[in-house]
């Protein structure tokens, strides 16, 4: 074989085979980075998703011990938020303190809105007492039993103290109280009906009961004790507690007498009323 045929050694060997050592396209190697870069993003979304949940939930815990008081008209009402960012709704509460109610003429919530469970309390246990308050000492409109019921709502709310407790205690004794004043005041009133018959009785005489005088005596001396013992309390009105008719205005001071007429002299010197009224003319003669 001449040198000419002879294959060269490079044409042999040329620069195809160059790039032995790179990895075919596909393989592990080529594709391990592409691998952790993907891991990394995944970790990186997890923890996202992970405290944009605690996130959620932290927020709608503390929106879920927000609590809010409202007035509709004149019913007052206890929401809760909702465990969620947003929203309230009724608080769906076994505890007869937080029901719904209806506030009377005069009585209003120092103030409204949301509130800690504490502020609810705290502005729930003014409102009982002020109600009740004005049912006892209300003698025409007052209802014994609401004030007991707004002193039992009081008593089953969440937070208390010493002193409100002492002070619940306090009122429900003048809840017995205004009850036994009820009593005294059915007691007045069937003591007017039998006085008004011992009465009819002793105008009429008796041939069989002859003590009616001293039966309406007995009676007018309890009903005055009655009396001197409310006026005892400054807090009490006789009339009001024997629910008594209103007593008439005083009539109006009569009109001061019209002054005088200036007095005239008459020609003989003597002074007469201007108006002095004309003498009755003299009879006819027949």
């Amino acid at each position: 074989m001449s040198a000419e045929q002879k294959p060269q050694v490079d044409e042999l060997f040329g620069d195809d085979d160059a790039g032995m050592d790179a990895p075919p396209p596909g393989t592990d190697a080529q594709d391990g980075g592409g691998k952790k870069r993907g891991a990394k993003f995944k970790l990186v979304v997890l923890l996202l998703v992970l405290v944009g949940f605690a996130a959620f939930w932290f927020v709608s815990s503390a929106h879920h011990e927000q609590f809010y008081l409202t007035v509709d008209g004149r019913t007052v009402k206890v929401e809760r938020g909702y465990f969620f960012p947003v929203g309230a709704g009724a608080w769906s509460s076994s505890n007869p303190a937080y029901t719904s109610f209806v506030l009377p003429e005069g009585v209003t919530p120092e103030k409204t809105g949301a509130m800690s469970l504490e502020e609810i309390d705290a502005t729930l246990y003014t409102l009982y007492v002020d109600i009740a308050r004005q049912n006892l000492t209300d003698f025409e409109m007052g209802d014994a039993n609401v004030a007991e019921e707004m002193l039992r709502r009081a008593n089953k709310l969440s937070s208390s103290s010493v002193a409100a407790d002492r002070k619940l205690q306090e009122m429900r004794g003048d809840v017995a109280f205004r009850r036994g004043l009820k009593e005294v005041r059915d007691i007045k009133t069937r003591f007017d009906q039998a006085l008004e018959q011992f009465e009819s009785a002793h105008r009429q005489g008796g041939l069989v009961f002859q003590n009616a005088d001293a039966w309406s005596k007995t009676i007018r001396r309890h009903r005055a004790d009655y009396e001197t013992l409310i006026g005892l309390d400054d807090n009490l009105d006789v009339d009001k507690v024997f629910g008594n008719p209103p007593k008439p205005p005083l009539e109006a001071d009569a009109a001061p007498a019209e002054a005088d007429a200036p007095a005239v002299e008459d020609e003989g010197g003597a002074e007469t009323p201007a108006e002095a009224e004309e003498a009755p003319a003299a009879p006819a003669n027949p």
